[in-house]
Order: structure tokens, then C-alpha cells, then sequence
């Protein structure tokens, strides 16, 4: 969904700009694909950012739109669509109730988190520019804001309400808390399994079979949790080890999209869920080192496919070459005989009567 403004300069050339525009795009690719269309975009356009993982924001916000005034609105929804079969087939995770937006395995936390801001009766809007989670955020102690919101309102409305209101999308509002522990939560799931199926070359439940397996996945957790727990006390390690639980009940077959990614000769997102672990932690003051471990084996293992499927394609493409010289030599070989049957001769004849023809001659000189 995308809402173009036509205009035209001075100089009599044509201008586009995008009033709302929705950015479904994997998080690595983001900064390099909005560099290219930033002209086409102004500070009262809303763009609506359908991806997983986290930290997109701050490097748009340094790379992209860094002057705040002239910033975009940003909207930000987590989508259920990062798993894929052995076969490279995409699986959808379908909505129970209609929500895509938002996690259909609501916990117990989550529902207490609701029925809190419904009793608070804060008024769901939109944040646009400085923020970090921008998908029906609530506005708490952020009065010096509101007047800049409000400017920018109108743009973001029309996306939620288009959104809201399409038939068949399933999209619920939700508010900037609920969206950060959701989105968090994810994350904590994803950056422990996605990485360790690609490393194990397994599907989700595979990572268990052996004693190393369990033990990492434990650490990864255990490390996860003492991140989690500082933004929201209750994602701690019994609330992650009881997600993991239903994420592995529904998704025991399923193998990480980063298997899939670099066969194509792409990055993959790992500097977005393991990364981001690593980051959090460096900057609440201790380390993780598991996650930087298996953050680094990623890349590594990224470099190493690029360079096999390259490796592989040369090969491949040398013994095309070789197939077709050889397919050209005896296809010469078959027109050359071809041609002196069209004669009237057999291969080799020729030569024959050339060598007749000078032994006679060699005759008559002797006589």
C-alpha cells in the first residue's frame, strides 16, 4: 500500500513523494533500500516497517533521516511469516483470531498488561520520529511531544485505519508496551533457534538430541533472560523457557529462514536477534558471550556458503563449457562427414586416389 504525491518543480521536472508507504522488507536490507528512495519522502509521510527482529530504527535514524525536523513517521509491525520447510517453502503463521500484528499465543503477563492500560484509559495514537516502537504506541510522560504528534497525526491515522479496517488482514492495535514485550519476547525465541538451526543444519526440535545441544540452548536462555529481565521484569527466564515450550510444540519441524538465505549469496539478519542481545547486554554492563559466539559462527558460515555456491556455480559452469566444446567438435566432426558423403565419397577416399594418382606419375617418369 503506497500514497503517491505527484508534483512538478519550477524546473519543470517531476516529483514523487510518498505519503504512507509499507516497508516489508528483511531488516538487513533496510537502510540500503530506503537510501534510495529518502528524497521521496517527507516529515509528515508514515512508513509502516512489517519485519522481525530490532534495532532497524536506530540505524535509519543515524544513516538515513539523522535531522529529526525532516524525519519520517515511523509505524512498526511484527509480522508472522520468518519460518521456512526444508524445501524452502514458506509457512505463514495464520492467525487464530484475526491478529497478525500481534502474537495469537497471548500469555497470562500479556492479558494483565491489556487489562491494565484499558483500566488506565490511555487513548491509542501515533509517534513519529524519535521513537523506537511506533505501532500504536501510548503516549506516557512525553507532554513536550504531543504538539508535534499531533501535526503528524493525520498521515499515520489514515495507515492504522486502512489497516484496521481491511477485510481479511487481521491487524490489531496494540499499544508501545504490549508491542516491546512482544517484540522482545520473539526476539529471545529467535535468537536462540534460528542461529543454531543453521549451525546444526536441523530442524527446531533437532537442536535437543544431544548433551551439548541442551546445554548451549540453556546458556543462550540463561544469558537472553538477564537482558530480557532488565527492560521487563517478568519476560525472565521461566516466562521465556514457557514460550520456547509452544514455539517448539507448534514448530518442532521447522527449519531457520537463515538455512535458506545463503544459498542465495545474501547477508543474513543475525546482527538484528543475537546481535541485539549482545548489544542490550554491552550496554547494561555485562557480556554475552554465547550469543556472540554464535553471532560470529553465523557469519562465518554465511561467508563459507557464499563461497561453496559460488565455488560450485564456477564448476558448474566449467563443465557446461566443457559439454558444449565437446557437443561442438563432434557435431563438426558429423558435418564433415556429412559434407563428403554429399560427394559421392567416403571419409578418407580422396586421399586415396591423390596417392594412386602419384604413384602412377612416378610410373610413367621411370618408363
Amino acid at each position: 500500500m503506497v500514497a503517491l504525491h505527484v508534483l512538478w518543480e519550477n524546473n519543470g521536472e517531476l516529483r514523487v513523494e510518498f505519503q504512507r508507504t509499507v516497508w516489508y522488507i528483511a531488516p538487513q536490507f533496510t537502510v540500503s533500500s530506503l537510501l534510495h528512495l529518502k528524497h521521496n519522502l517527507r516529515s509528515d509521510s508514515t512508513i509502516l516497517f512489517l519485519q522481525n527482529g530490532m534495532g532497524v530504527i536506530d540505524e535509519i535514524n543515524k544513516h538515513v533521516f539523522p535531522n529529526v525536523a525532516s524525519r519520517p513517521n515511523y509505524v512498526i509491525g511484527d509480522p508472522r511469516c520468518s519460518l521456512w520447510t526444508p524445501q524452502g517453502t514458506a509457512i505463514l503463521e495464520m492467525p487464530v483470531k484475526g491478529t497478525e500484528l500481534i502474537s495469537a499465543l497471548a500469555d497470562p503477563i500479556l492479558q494483565q498488561l491489556e487489562e491494565e492500560e484499558v483500566q488506565q484509559n490511555i487513548k491509542f495514537s501515533f509517534i513519529g520520529g524519535r521513537c523506537s516502537i511506533h505501532i500504536g504506541p501510548v503516549v506516557l510522560n512525553k507532554e513536550k511531544e504531543i504538539d508535534r504528534i499531533r501535526k503528524r497525526e493525520i498521515s499515520s491515522l489514515y495507515l492504522r485505519n486502512a489497516l484496521v479496517e481491511a477485510p481479511g488482514l487481521g491487524v490489531k492495535l496494540v499499544g508501545q508496551h504490549q508491542l516491546s514485550y512482544r517484540k522482545l519476547r520473539l526476539l529471545a525465541i529467535e535468537s536462540i533457534f534460528q542461529g543454531l538451526t543453521m549451525l546444526y543444519e536441523c530442524q527446531n526440535s533437532e537442536v535437543f538430541r544431544t548433551l551439548n545441544g541442551r546445554r548451549l540452548v540453556e546458556g543462550l536462555f540463561r544469558e537472553t533472560a538477564a537482558v530480557t529481565t532488565a527492560f521487563f521484569p517478568t519476560l525472565n527466564y521461566n516466562t521465556l523457557l514457557h514460550s520456547m515450550q509452544i514455539h517448539i510444540m507448534n514448530r518442532s519441524n521447522h527449519v531457520s529462514e537463515l538455512i535458506a538465505i545463503p544459498t542465495r549469496g545474501l547477508l543474513t539478519p543475525v546482527d538484528y536477534k543475537n546481535g541485539v542481545i549482545v548489544k542490550h547486554a554491552k550496554e547494561l554492563g555485562f557480556r554475552c558471550p554465547l550469543h556472540g559466539r554464535v553471532t560470529e559462527m553465523v557469519k562465518r558460515k554465511t561467508v563459507e556458503a557464499k563461497l561453496y555456491f559460488a565455488d560450485e556455480k564456477l564448476r558448474k559452469n566449467q563443465e557446461a563449457y566443457k559439454q558444449r566444446r565437446t557437443f561442438y567438435q563432434e557435431e563438426r566432426k558429423e558435418e564433415k562427414t556429412r559434407e563428403a558423403r554429399e560427394m559421392g565419397e567416403n571419409p578418407g577416399k580422396e586421399s586415396r586416389i591423390e596417392n594412386s594418382k602419384e604413384r602412377a606419375t612416378v610410373h610413367q617418369d621411370h618408363a
